[in-house]
């Protein structure tokens, strides 16, 4: 008997589509990867006080990531809350180190950032 679904908490729910985010070396992978992450009704999401649509912070990402080759990511820290009544509300805190397609005496440029993510 093969076995019953898999259940993910919603902590590993999360992390795994910011990777998935950060890993996609495609515009297809990307727009896979936020599709599955981002719900299309999303109102507003808020960037550092800023509101933003779901649209608008899709094209920000976007443009982030423009010379960007590869990533690692480092979950530093994850708090979940469940909730009976709805889904739950999970904050994440990560490192990533971003590769850039540019070298710099043979090697990919870098950059690290510090993120914090509040999922409601």
């Amino acid at each position: 008997m093969p076995p019953g679904p898999v259940l993910l908490t919603l902590s590993l729910w999360a992390q795994g589509h910011i990777t998935a985010l950060f890993k996609a070396t495609t515009t297809q992978e990307f727009d896979d990867a936020f599709d599955a992450f981002l719900a299309h009704r999303v109102d507003t999401i808020v960037v550092n006080g800023e509101k933003l649509t779901r649209d608008q912070y899709k094209s920000r990402l976007q443009a982030a990531r423009s010379l960007e080759q590869s990533a690692e990511v480092k979950y530093l820290g994850t708090v979940e809350v469940q909730d009976a009544r709805r889904a739950g509300e999970v904050g994440t805190f990560l490192t990533a180190e971003i590769f850039e397609k540019v070298f710099i005496f043979g090697a990919p440029a870098s950059e690290t950032v510090t993120i914090s993510f509040n999922l409601k």
